[in-house]
């Protein structure tokens, strides 16, 4: 990817932190979004 900017950064981390079903760090749970399609689908669904 590249660069993200700071607004959409903010984004990202406040949808990740809607999501209570998984119980990880935040970095735990980018890293987890990045890598898994199905956790990344059903955290967007929470947007």
């Amino acid at each position: 990817m590249g660069f993200v900017p700071q607004p959409n950064l903010h984004l990202a981390v406040n949808i990740l932190g809607k999501d209570k079903r998984v119980k990880l760090k935040m970095k735990n749970k980018q890293f987890l979004a990045a890598m898994d399609d199905k956790y990344l689908a059903r955290v967007l669904a929470l947007a």
